[in-house]
């Protein structure tokens, strides 16, 4: 069983803390060492660009060798302990591992602790997240059709419902 309940909820594009209540859109690398743009993580994954810092966590985009493709990294500076003795990078790509394959939810490709960092990579989803593309409808001349408004929306329904149905709280009717 996940340890869902009054922990936080990862998905890709928000935020959610357990103080504010808020949905969390993001993933998870932990330890002591920084990552940096130009670093090479397991002789694998080239690190691009910071995409994103959120309190203790980087969010980066990177170049897959292996799988020749864009790849999203995450890189925690405090990889807290959660109930249950997980890490929360491991316990996140446990969640995300579960979900499957989701067309708003990335798809875990790997992860790894060791004694400088804990990482987890994910498959990248180009286009920005939600908060970005508010942000963008509300510059003079933006806004988003009604349309749009209504597919984000069924789009967000169908992955917390899914994320809620795995963590033992029954469906989530909309």
């Amino acid at each position: 069983m996940l340890p869902c309940q009054d922990e936080q909820v990862i998905i890709r594009g928000g935020e959610r803390s357990q103080d504010n209540g808020r949905i969390s859109f993001l993933l998870a690398v932990g330890g002591g060492k920084m990552v940096q743009t130009g670093d090479v993580l397991r002789e694998r994954y080239e690190i691009q660009e910071l995409m994103n810092s959120v309190r203790d966590k980087q969010v980066y985009l990177a170049y897959d060798r292996v799988l020749d493709c864009r790849v999203t990294v995450d890189a925690f500076s405090n990889n807290s302990i959660m109930p249950g003795g997980l890490t929360l990078s491991a316990w996140e790509a446990r969640v995300l591992g579960r979900l499957g394959d989701h067309p708003n939810i990335a798809t875990v490709l790997d992860h790894w602790e060791d004694d400088e960092m804990a990482v987890m990579v994910t498959r990248h989803m180009p286009g920005g997240n939600l908060r970005d593309l508010i942000a963008r409808s509300q510059e003079p001349g933006g806004g988003l059709p009604i349309k749009s408004i209504l597919r984000i929306s069924a789009e967000i329904a169908q992955a917390l419902s899914l994320i809620f149905n795995l963590c033992g709280f029954g469906a989530v009717r909309g």
